[in-house]
């Protein structure tokens, strides 16, 4: 996800089934899990009446906002530079305090096997509201991908996968009551997206010296992409789901001769086993042919989905034009989907609860449904096995990783053959 000349992953659905909370001078709490076994509790005195839970005060709570894209090339090519300020941290810039994970030595004269070109996740922008000042630690753990950019710096990465801030301040009213100031963005265009992402902050943070309403990181997904767009026999243009998630809001924008062909607000379902879930784009579900993405309907979708009005307006400003470019698919990702590729970990203070939304999309590029029999006649090359064939549909990103799937979900293939397939696509989704 990459903000062109405005400024990829912040986010934000009602994500609490997810979100570990390690309260401070406590033990580990799992939000959505089973409820902790509790000591019995201490009989009433008597002529003293018990008062019921519903007159219990509620514990108060700290409120996470993430809104961020994961973005990629659906043939697999460069998306360019990353446009975080050079004032940010890349991982070579924050200490690594845990022993490095072991690497498996290549064979003598062996080429490592290419795998599928990462997916960026692009600007995870993590606001925080609270109603008093509160200071918290927050850990980001991708499970398949690596940390890239970070800010404010953090404490530590325990790994290339882990990153770790300790005692974050939050001041609720956003207020400097300190020595502490946002930085000066003196070496980005004022419109940047890290100057205006300010703006759907309510509150401050202050974290190892270093003063900014919001936190800030970045990444990179490596895997299979979720989801495979493509033509079916009929013509008709087919979007495959291979998680266990739906993908929401789904958005396709392509060049036609007679102009744009836009289909947008459908659900893709879940995978049920080895079976995609799909959907058919058909004239039937065609929202039109001359405009892609109206002023205001990310803004509107992004606020139901769990920002605030005022993030929901910044997340617009930043993303729009890349949503509205042609020969494009986005959808946005379900709490738990985003929960299972980032998990957020806080630790709070005793006797606080915490409220998290997260908000991610997905948005491929450069989609060119012209070069699918070139794909497919790719994956008939690496089945016989032509080398060179196999390395370009490794290379290929969405558009070989598609073809791939496809063939191997054929009815009537040689067990042999499929197997060989698999295998591809398996070292395609490696872990790098």
């Amino acid at each position: 996800m990459r903000i062109r000349n405005l400024i990829p992953m912040a986010a934000v659905l009602t994500l609490g089934l997810a979100v570990t909370v390690r309260a401070q001078n406590a033990g580990r709490v799992k939000i959505g899990g089973k409820p902790a076994k509790e000591e019995p509790a201490e009989p009433a005195r008597k002529n003293v009446e018990a008062r019921p839970d519903r007159d219990q005060p509620e514990l108060p709570a700290l409120k996470v906002y993430e809104w961020g894209v994961a973005t990629m090339n659906w043939d697999g090519s460069d998306e360019g530079a990353d446009d975080v300020p050079a004032f940010y941290y890349d991982a070579s810039e924050v200490p690594v305090e845990a022993a490095p994970i072991a690497q498996p030595k290549p064979q003598p004269g062996a080429e490592p096997a290419p795998v599928q070109p990462p997916i960026r996740i692009r600007k995870p922008v993590v606001y925080f509201e609270c109603d008093r000042d509160v200071c918290f630690d927050l850990d980001v753990h991708f499970t398949k991908g690596k940390l890239t950019w970070m800010y404010p710096k953090p404490n530590r990465l325990t790994d290339a996968s882990t990153v770790q801030w300790d005692n974050i301040q939050l001041y609720a009213d956003g207020l400097p009551r300190d020595k502490f100031a946002p930085p000066e963005l003196h070496d980005v265009d004022a419109a940047n997206w890290a100057g205006f992402s300010r703006d759907g902050s309510k509150g401050s943070i202050v974290v190892n010296d270093e003063h900014e309403r919001f936190l800030f990181y970045e990444g990179t997904q490596d895997g299979l992409p979720d989801a495979d767009i493509s033509r079916d026999a009929d013509g008709h243009i087919v979007v495959r789901n291979y998680t266990a998630h739906d993908l929401l809001d789904l958005r396709v924008c392509l060049k036609a001769d007679d102009g744009l062909q836009v289909w947008q607000g459908l659900v893709v379902p879940a995978a049920s086993g080895d079976k995609p879930g799909s959907i058919v784009l058909d004239d039937g579900v065609m929202v039109g042919r001359a405009s892609f993405i109206a002023e205001g309907t990310l803004a509107d979708e992004t606020r139901k989905a769990g920002l605030t009005p005022e993030q929901a307006k910044v997340f617009e400003r930043a993303w729009i034009e890349d949503f509205r470019n042609g020969n494009s698919m986005s959808w946005r990702r379900e709490a738990k989907a985003l929960d299972e590729l980032m998990e957020l970990k806080l630790t709070l203070p005793a006797g606080m609860n915490s409220e998290v939304h997260r908000v991610g999309y997905v948005l491929v590029n450069n989609i060119d449904l012209s070069r699918q029999p070139e794909m497919d006649d790719l994956v008939t090359k690496a089945t016989g096995g032509d080398a060179e064939a196999e390395k370009k549909l490794r290379a290929s990103g969405m558009a070989g990783a598609g073809a791939l799937r496809r063939a191997v979900a054929k009815e009537g293939l040689d067990l042999k053959l499929r197997l060989k397939l698999a295998k591809i696509l398996g070292e395609m989704s490696a872990t790098r």
